[in-house]
């Protein structure tokens, strides 16, 4: 195979010749596959790594894989089709030899015409591109540009498997897109190219300072006092560090206000000497919060906002000192950080007080393997308490907010370690209360909302008003135990589409799903996603179906799994291409369509002098995206509206070059939406 200059600072990139007998210049081994989502299909012994659905010997990577691993060498290419894929990562190494590369390999005929694209951050990573032939000859490359894309084109002179080649040339982790376009062939007629909308991708936006910058680490803290500071910015990859000057003695309340679905921010705090005393790391989705709370025994301290997951977001920063109140502690303080922490092991520890204000913090070892309960035991009457378990640098391992008696923690540990119980006051009043600690020597599973489903009798109901408004629905904080499978229950009518999706972070088990008829036969059966898993399937028979999760680990996993039910339109499925797209005669209002089984839906319009036609799709933008493109009669965009709001427009007048037009309204990452469409046609 050939080498190639990278188009920077002179270096030669060479691609290896296959080991003897591994010269096949396509992936016949591949199982192809069928035109019905394949979810019929029940799972075979295999996984993209060869081992019955075992994670790779490669998941402790630095950064993780994505969903095509392995593909780190030209023998190894991942088969795609053509498509936009999202979340994919090059995983490089700082300190090791290794360096990962991601090779894709698609099949072309002779003439066939490819596009490639790379979306990434430069300011990452810089990433380069090449397209081999089925020989080993590179036949386009994108490798001397520094923008945040590369790009090759190329016209197949042959048939056979054709292979992208992606690497970082910094050799830094970089997350990136791929985006395939192909010339689609008629057989003996003229070539009709289906061109994909240019979709606007996520820029790269510049971050601006707020007023306190530079204030990056602990040697240039930012002086701040009891006054409000609204609109503050934490840039990603960023830390603010600030300094407070409270008098001994006083009750100090450090909080910051954001939004946390658009970036989760945490709080450190530390003392004069840079002894970490505090945190507030929680990671709920719906707190919007941070707080820190402590009674002041020295002059000065220092805390820092930051990002554990390097988001940005803005933030409000209020900062409050109050005199202590009296209050008669327990006999364990002072234990208000973790290096005053009072240890605890199995057993109850009673008589314990929590003033005002105050934190207790407590200090456990475990062992791997083993499972901890942790039980603080109060009256809410007597005043409302929470619990975090977090480690020694502060990350959040669980917590219990309820606002009832009593918060418990499960949690098992998979490695020996020390792990740290905060408990805190909510209304700040003084609180009694009893800690008991519970170690077992395996795992212990945590019941969910919906528990107990643990069998095809008892299943948790998911009815269509309070679980499933208009067929969809999110669940999240849900767990899986070995022995203790999942259940769930709804009901279908004839041609309806079910697409169930579990998500989950689990480096040692995986979670299977099947889905099962009213008469309790498999209808539809788990396909391996990034992050997860999801099945798929148009069912031909109306009643109840059933939804199974189990896994065979020891350790419980956590999920989050959505439900959709996409029930088909007049059309059911009749336009869903150019060829046999549905035509519009006059102006007309459709409130009930669907794309249903990630089809698009196509419609005709055969324009008049004169006329402007126009079409507008209405749709709930927190299900997923619709996009809307109008096309030509050969295949070609005229216009496209592509936006992530929650209705998309297009208006197109008469010209004699195209009287006849075709609008598509497809959507985005190919998800099951309901919409409402609108056409006008004037004069």
């Amino acid at each position: 195979m050939g080498c190639v200059d990278d188009g920077k600072d002179g270096n030669a990139y060479c691609f290896g010749d296959p080991p003897d007998g591994d010269e096949s210049d396509g992936d016949e081994d591949e199982e192809e596959g069928d035109d019905d989502e394949s979810d019929d299909d029940p799972p075979t012994d295999g996984d993209d790594d060869s081992d019955d659905n075992e994670p790779a010997d490669d998941d402790a990577e630095i950064c993780p894989d994505d969903g095509f691993e392995p593909n780190e060498s030209v023998h190894l290419p991942a088969a795609i089709d053509p498509g936009y894929y999202e979340n994919l990562t090059i995983c490089n190494h700082f300190n090791g030899e290794e360096r990962d590369e991601d090779w894709f390999a698609i099949s072309l005929e002779t003439g066939d015409e490819i596009s490639a694209i790379v979306y990434f951050n430069h300011n990452l990573a810089n990433l380069d591109l090449f397209l081999l032939d089925p020989g080993g000859d590179v036949v386009a490359s994108s490798a001397g540009s520094f923008s945040d894309q590369e790009t090759v084109h190329y016209a197949a002179a042959g048939a056979g498997a054709h292979i992208l080649y992606i690497y970082a040339t910094d050799r830094r982790e970089a997350p990136y897109s791929l985006d395939v376009v192909v010339s689609a062939w008629l057989d003996g007629d003229e070539e009709i190219v289906i061109e994909e909308p240019e979709i606007e991708k996520e820029e790269i936006e510049i971050c601006p300072d707020d007023a306190f910058e530079p204030n990056d680490d602990k040697f240039h803290p930012t002086p701040v006092s009891v006054i409000p500071y609204d609109g503050l910015i934490l840039c990603p990859d960023n830390e603010d560090h600030y300094s407070v000057r409270p008098p001994v003695g006083r009750i100090v309340e450090i909080q910051i206000d954001f939004a946390h679905l658009e970036g989760d921010l945490d709080l450190m705090l530390y003392d004069r000497n840079g002894l970490q005393r505090q945190t507030s790391v929680s990671s709920s989705p719906t707190q919007n919060y941070e707080k820190l709370r402590f009674t002041a025994d020295d002059d000065y301290y220092t805390f820092r906002v930051y990002s554990r997951v390097h988001q940005g977001n803005t933030y409000d920063l209020k900062l409050s000192v109050a005199p202590s109140a009296g209050c008669s502690n327990d006999i364990w303080e002072p234990n208000d950080d973790v290096f005053l922490a009072t240890p605890v092991a199995a057993g109850e520890l009673e008589g314990l007080v929590l003033c005002p204000f105050d934190l207790d913090v407590f200090a456990v070892e475990v062992q791997g393997g083993q499972g901890l309960k942790l039980e603080v035991l109060f009256s809410a009457a007597e005043g409302d308490l929470d619990a975090v378990l977090h480690t020694l640098n502060g990350l959040e391992l669980a917590s219990s907010t309820s606002a009832d008696d009593n918060e418990i923690i499960i949690y098992n540990p998979e490695t020996t370690q020390t792990l740290y119980l905060d408990v805190y006051s909510v209304d700040g009043v003084r609180t009694p209360y009893s800690l008991r600690t519970t170690i077992l020597d395996s795992p212990i599973c945590a019941d969910d909302v919906f528990e107990e489903n643990d069998s095809q009798a008892s299943p948790a109901v998911l009815d269509g008003v309070t679980h499933l408004p208009d067929g969809y629905g999110v669940f999240s904080n849900l767990r899986i135990c070995t022995d203790d499978p999942d259940w769930y229950r709804f009901t279908l009518k004839r041609n309806d589409w079910i697409s169930a999706t579990v998500l989950y972070d689990s480096p040692t088990s995986d979670i299977y799903m099947t889905i099962y008829d009213p008469a309790d036969a498999p209808v539809a059966y788990f396909t391996e996603i990034p992050g997860g898993i999801e099945a798929k399937k148009k069912v031909s028979t109306a009643g109840d179906y059933t939804l199974l999760l189990r896994h065979t680990d020891p350790a419980e996993i956590p999920y989050q799994m959505t439900l959709s039910i996409c029930t088909e339109d007049v059309n059911q499925g009749v336009n869903e291409n150019l060829y046999s797209a549905v035509a519009l005669t006059q102006s007309v209002t459709y409130p009930q369509m669907a794309i249903c089984g990630g089809k698009d839906d196509w419609y005709s319009v055969n324009l008049g002098f004169g006329q402007t036609a126009t079409m507008t799709v209405d749709f709930n933008a927190d299900r997923g995206d619709v996009d809307l493109i109008l096309y030509n009669g050969l295949g070609q965009i005229i216009k496209q509206s592509t936006s992530t709001g929650g209705v998309e427009t297009i208006s197109y007048t008469f010209t004699p070059a195209f009287p006849s037009v075709y609008f598509r309204v497809t959507s985005y990452g190919k998800r099951d939406l309901p919409y409402q469409l609108t056409f006008t046609l004037a004069p």
